[in-house]
């Protein structure tokens, strides 16, 4: 009898895969406002053996922020660099990324005309530069959520007024200011001061201005900045 002896041959084959190497990109959401903390830094980790870590560093290697999180919210304005880490303690960097801010919003509010007495006739101009443009423009005559392309109010009456100037991304800048009229009545009896011949009701009569309705040539200028408070008068130089 013949025995037939069969060979089974197993062949292994053996792939090399190789780990794509840690690379990291980011993206930047700069600051809304001037001095405002709201700018975002997102991260984007592939490759490596996962599990990242990411560090944050200011412009002076001082470590801000150790995370999980790809993303970092409420960041001022600065240079900043990116460490992201894997599970193999792979680490790739990234330098200079940096938040940038808008300019500082600053307006010049120009009393263009003083009111007279009794009249609806003043007048005032608002010119910005900085922030976002372009601007609109409120005065607390008007509704508070209406807000105009216009830079200049007019038909105003003597008294207390508060200005607004909202640029493109919501950043807003309020000053009040006090328009008075630009040809006083002291005694309060309606004949304007440089008419009335007793301006002070006090009996004794006083010298006439010889061109009583001289037109009002000077222009009051204030000089608002973002982030400054406070009250400002603008008042006559009659």
């Amino acid at each position: 009898m013949k025995k037939i002896i069969v060979l089974s041959f197993i062949f292994f084959t053996f792939i090399s895969v190789t780990a794509q190497d840690l690379v990291s990109t980011v993206s930047v959401n700069s600051v809304t406002c001037n001095s405002a903390c709201d700018g975002v830094i997102t991260v984007n980790a592939i490759g490596g053996t996962g599990g990242y870590q990411y560090e944050l560093y200011d412009f002076s290697m001082v470590l801000i922020a150790t995370s999980t999180s790809s993303i970092f919210t409420n960041l001022c304005a600065g240079s900043f660099s990116v460490y992201v880490k894997d599970s193999g303690n792979n680490e790739y960097v990234v330098n200079s990324v940096v938040v940038t801010e808008p300019s500082v919003l600053v307006s010049d509010i120009l009393v263009t005309k003083e009111p007279t007495f009794g009249n609806n006739d003043g007048e005032i101009t608002v010119n910005v530069t900085g922030g976002t443009p372009p601007y609109e423009y409120n005065i607390s005559s008007m509704s508070s959520n209406q807000f105009l392309s216009s830079n200049v109010f007019s038909d105003l009456s003597a008294g207390n007024y508060t200005l607004f100037i909202k640029d493109q991304v919501g950043c807003v800048l309020s000053q009040e200011i006090t328009l008075e009229n630009s040809i006083p009545d002291a005694d309060g009896d309606g004949v304007f001061d440089d008419v009335d011949p007793d301006d002070d009701n006090d009996g004794n009569p006083d010298v006439t201005d010889p061109n009583p309705l001289d037109p009002v040539t000077d222009v009051d200028v204030l000089t608002v900045v973002e982030g400054t408070t406070g009250t400002v008068n603008v008042l006559s130089n009659d």
